[in-house]
């Protein structure tokens, strides 16, 4: 393959660590939270099925989910608890792959877990673009 001209290509959105969170559904399995969406107050969310070679996005109502604090992410991605590879397949695309660029919406928020209290509440900041 030969370019003629000079050809742009977008690199996908990668997620870092202090980004993202293992958090717990109503319906107690287990996703990856990373992003807000301010017009739905839900958190974006991954999932992967290692088994199916699937992964997700969903958005997932903010008081639907209980997030585990970052000490507590390597005991949840033991070969014990994530028997299956799953979270650690959420959290290894997230950050090695990232996001395409077309699924990466700029007016999402990112938490600012550092902030968290204890009663789970989470400040969210807007992007720059």
């Amino acid at each position: 393959m030969s370019l003629k001209q000079s050809e742009e290509i977008k690199m996908n959105r990668r997620i870092t660590y202090d980004e993202l969170r293992v958090a717990k559904t109503s319906k107690q399995s287990k996703v990856v939270a990373f992003a807000y969406d301010f017009d739905t107050s839900c958190a974006i969310c991954a999932s992967m099925n290692n088994a199916k070679k699937t992964f997700h996005l969903m958005e997932i109502p903010i008081d639907r989910l209980t997030f585990y604090p970052l000490r507590e992410t390597l005991d949840l991605v033991s070969e014990e608890k994530d028997p299956f590879g799953d979270l650690r397949g959420s959290i290894s695309y997230l950050t090695e792959v990232g996001l395409d660029h077309d699924k990466w919406d700029i007016s999402w928020g990112i938490f600012l877990w550092e902030e968290m209290n204890e009663k789970g509440e989470v400040k969210v900041k807007k992007q720059l673009p």
